[in-house]
């Protein structure tokens, strides 16, 4: 124990010795070193590219969607079409309905061709709207934020040109970028006009042309007699598309053979009218040499009429010949020759004729159609008092009055007339001397006549007038011959309470008219003119 006493206090003492001892002074500061900047090594090489990372995923698609249809979209037509040219469209159309769309939308309204009222075949792109300004269509196209109301009137120009002749509609869809709506909006665009008259290559013409439509195709029938001791006569049978002038084959009866063989430079020539497929004509001589009324029959769609020369029928001084068919009979109606008789007869077949009694007339100025079991003929009284005579002929080869002067208020005295069956309304088309008016009067019992329509021509005087009425009392064609020229009226073109003019042929001669039995909107009036020394023909388009 002492011993380590002593250990703690040796230590204690060595540690206070050492704390009073003094600091001793600090050396100086060496002075830095300063070396030379070695050279800058070269760039080493450029690594490996690295491995092209994998594709992102495909993005959702854009927001544009194609167009709901417009439920109340529709088309109206204002003004039917009035270009006189084929394939050129000029009319009025009231698009009603359009959405007022915001100043942002994509959606606009395009205006097509189509070949029927679904079917798209171009764009009708020469519209403009009648308005002042902004144009809301132009070039196919009606962009509807500019406009103000929901009804456009587009009007087209005759700059309006039409793809072809297959065009019927016009379409107007909504649309964008993504394409039209399913459903759109569509109207009959009707391109109405006719080719021109055409000259029917071979025919020749003095005095008489007529036309009938059967068999699927316009036949046109001309007298070319000359001075010389025959007569000859010539047809032609074709058909015509809008693409297309009339076209077909001209035909003639040899003015050599023996059923003309004596026959004056005075013959006379009916119409021409269809028993079915068949054609049949009639020619008499209006001079006293005793031939025979001659028939022509020309057989479905074959080659040249065959002859009948009817001994049983007598000739005459005649000057009215008229021939018509009720599907099953031919009747054909003359005057006695003398100025004061009618006389009538029913072709049955090549053995049978049915001639009638003589029915008292006083002019030769008449028009006949038929219907079943008989032929209807009026003619002018030829009294003072304005009016005129109707006559039946009938299957069994009887003749009677069926009313007699049937007077007709304000009417002056006829100086042509054209009767013509729809539906069982007879449509009779007077022109009076002296009234200067096309008068068209119907009747359904042959005895109670009411006026259709009064229209002024502003002609002192006539040739011919001819009508056909196929559709009814509403859809009336007349062509008109003035002395200059043939002038073509409707009743259904966009005016009311009148005939409206549609076409004129100029300088021609009318032969008649003839329609192809289409629906309104959908026909085809086939126009017989001549010039004195060629036969004519021009088919308008409704």
């Amino acid at each position: 124990m002492r011993k380590i006493l002593l250990g703690i206090s040796v230590l204690a003492s060595l540690v206070f010795l050492a704390a009073c001892g003094g600091d001793g002074s600090s050396g100086s500061s060496g002075s830095d070193g300063t070396g030379t900047t070695g050279a800058t090594g070269a760039t080493g090489t450029t690594g490996d590219t690295g491995t092209t990372g994998d594709t992102g995923a495909t993005g959702a698609d854009g927001s544009i969607a194609v167009p709901s249809a417009d439920s109340d979209l529709a088309l109206s037509l204002n003004q039917q079409d009035m270009d006189s040219d084929i394939l050129d469209y000029e009319a009025t159309i009231n698009v009603a309905g359009l959405d007022n769309l915001t100043v942002d939308s994509r959606q606009r309204y395009y205006t097509y061709q189509g070949t029927s009222a679904t079917a798209k075949a171009g764009i009708l792109s020469t519209a403009t709207a009648v308005t002042t300004s902004p144009k809301y269509a132009q070039s196919g196209v009606i962009d509807s934020r500019l406009k103000a109301s929901d009804n456009l009137s587009l009007a087209f120009t005759g700059n309006a040109e039409i793809a072809s002749s297959s065009i019927t509609h016009m379409i107007v869809c909504p649309g964008n970028e993504a394409g039209d709506a399913t459903s759109c909006a569509s109207i009959a665009i009707r391109d109405r006009a006719a080719h021109g008259a055409v000259t029917l290559a071979g025919l020749t013409t003095d005095t008489n042309v007529s036309i009938a439509y059967g068999n699927s195709a316009f036949q046109v029938l001309s007298d070319n007699r000359s001075a010389a001791d025959n007569g000859s006569i010539g047809y032609r049978i074709g058909s015509d598309t809008k693409a297309n002038a009339y076209a077909g084959t001209a035909q003639s009866a040899d003015n050599t053979s023996t059923a003309l063989s004596g026959l004056g430079n005075a013959l006379v020539v009916s119409n021409v009218t269809f028993k079915g497929n068949n054609a049949f004509f009639a020619t008499s001589d209006n001079t006293s040499n005793s031939d025979n009324l001659t028939i022509f029959v020309r057989s479905s769609g074959a080659g040249d009429y065959s002859i009948d020369n009817e001994t049983n029928i007598a000739e005459g001084t005649h000057t009215v010949l008229q021939i018509d068919s009720d599907g099953t009979d031919i009747f054909i109606v003359q005057d006695n020759g003398t100025g004061d008789g009618l006389v009538g007869h029913v072709f049955l077949d090549n053995e049978t004729i049915l001639n009638s009694a003589e029915m008292p007339i006083s002019t030769n100025q008449m028009c006949s159609t038929a219907t079943t079991d008989k032929m209807i003929i009026v003619v002018d009284n030829g009294s003072a008092v304005a009016g005129f005579d109707v006559f039946t002929l009938h299957d069994n080869g009887t003749m009677a009055a069926t009313a007699t002067d049937s007077t007709v208020t304000g009417l002056a005295t006829i100086l042509s007339c054209d009767l013509t069956i729809s539906s069982s309304t007879y449509i009779l088309t007077l022109l009076e001397d002296g009234g200067d008016n096309i008068t068209v009067l119907s009747s359904d019992n042959l005895t109670g006549w009411s006026s259709v329509y009064e229209t002024a021509t502003g002609q002192s005087s006539s040739v011919k007038v001819s009508a056909s009425a196929p559709n009814g009392t509403g859809d009336v064609w007349v062509a008109l011959d003035d002395g200059s020229n043939v002038d073509l009226y409707h009743s259904d073109n966009g005016t009311s309470g009148g005939l409206a003019l549609v076409h004129t042929i100029s300088t021609a001669n009318l032969g008649g008219i003839a329609h192809d039995g289409g629906a309104a909107g959908a026909a085809k009036i086939g126009i017989a003119v001549d010039n004195s020394t060629d036969a004519k023909v021009d088919v308008y388009y409704e």
